[in-house]
């Protein structure tokens, strides 16, 4: 008898506790996976924005290559699935893309990576390689600013969705859409626009009474304005560094 109730015991405090110890370790598991999502998609927007900064207006596929790396950063990953990639215009704060009025292009999965990224419409953000007109609202490559001093700031937006494997840390949702973002200023590259380049200024001391100029100073006296003809010849040092 003694037996049967120590058994009956132990089946009602599993019970009791049976929920809070999976709750725990499915909860443990979810965070864990979400912050794995966090980390893969913030790292593959940052270097997807790198990557367009530093092809800045230089080549029209610049976008495929962007799409190209965020896609080869996280594929594999099957808790967590890409839903659009957002190429756009930002400014210093690193502001998000605003729908209507931020210039920018959008690509949704899935991306066939065999086309060719400058004739095929799934690919071309307005006009990639800038044969016609631009479309209004679009950024493609020939539109972005690489000048030296008031350059673009490029954006990469990444929204994902978070599929739950369990209901214990879900909060009855089955999903969860989260985004990455990553803002990097175009680098100049091919240095478009009119870009002067600064004047490098020579300082020469005044020549000495009697010369005019450099062209019509002799040999000799320029060796005398030099400090004489020993100044011309190279000097010998010994082993410590010192002039012989």
């Amino acid at each position: 008898m003694r037996r049967r109730r120590s058994r009956g015991q132990a089946i009602v405090e599993f019970a009791m506790i049976a929920p809070i110890f999976f709750a725990l370790l499915f909860g443990l598991l979810e965070f864990a996976l979400i912050g794995m999502s966090v980390a893969t998609y913030n790292f593959a927007a940052k270097d997807s924005a790198r990557v367009g900064s530093l092809l800045g207006r230089t080549r029209a596929d610049v976008d495929f290559q962007i799409v190209q790396d965020i896609s080869s950063r996280s594929a594999g990953f099957v808790v967590a699935k890409m839903l659009k990639v957002e190429v756009y215009r930002s400014d210093q704060t690193g502001a998000p893309p605003v729908a209507g009025t931020t210039p920018e292009c959008v690509y949704t999965p899935p991306f066939n990576f065999a086309l060719d990224p400058i004739t095929d419409p799934s690919w071309s953000c307005g006009a990639q390689n800038c044969s016609g007109s631009i479309t209004a609202g679009t950024w493609p490559a020939c539109s972005r600013n690489d000048t030296l001093l008031n350059a673009d700031y490029l954006g990469v937006k990444i929204t994902y969705q978070y599929t739950y494997l369990t209901s214990f840390a879900s909060g009855g949702l089955s999903a969860l859409t989260l985004s990455a973002t990553s803002v990097q200023r175009v680098e100049p590259q091919d240095f478009q626009g009119e870009n002067t380049r600064p004047r490098v200024v020579t300082a020469l001391a005044r020549p000495p009474a009697g010369v005019s100029a450099l062209g019509s100073a002799t040999p000799a006296t320029l060796a005398v304005w030099s400090g004489g003809a020993d100044a011309l010849a190279p000097r010998r040092r010994d082993g410590n560094g010192a002039s012989l």
